[in-house]
């Protein structure tokens, strides 16, 4: 599957000590559950980044050889965050408008409210 020909939707369903499930536009793609191994249920938070594994990771992704590219770049639309009522604690955190001068955003601090 071809990532760069257009923008996608990916979702991640994590369920505490339980499970967590990914997804692309729509589809499952992979799911771990407490029988395999442990699902944290501790707060988390959302990071998003081109972090680049090595090729110890290989079983994940494509490995590094000489034809990646020295540089890449991340296009983001669009972050929504949902939590399941009564949950837990609330996430609230200031919606960051992308400029129009620069490509690099201040990150914001979300507030944990009980």
């Amino acid at each position: 599957m071809n990532l760069t020909a257009g923008f996608h939707t990916y979702g991640i369903n994590w369920v505490p000590g339980e499970s967590i499930t990914w997804y692309l536009d729509g589809k499952q793609m992979a799911q771990v559950t407490s029988a395999q191994v442990a699902i944290p249920d501790e707060p988390m938070q959302l990071m998003m980044n081109l972090g680049v594994a090595n090729s110890n990771a290989s079983g994940w992704h494509t490995a590094l050889d000489g034809s990646t590219p020295s540089s890449m770049q991340m296009l983001v639309d669009e972050v929504q965050l949902y939590q399941k009522a009564g949950s837990g604690d609330t996430v609230t955190g200031a919606n960051v408008t992308p400029s129009t001068t620069s490509s690099t955003q201040s990150p914001t601090t979300p507030t944990i409210q009980p």
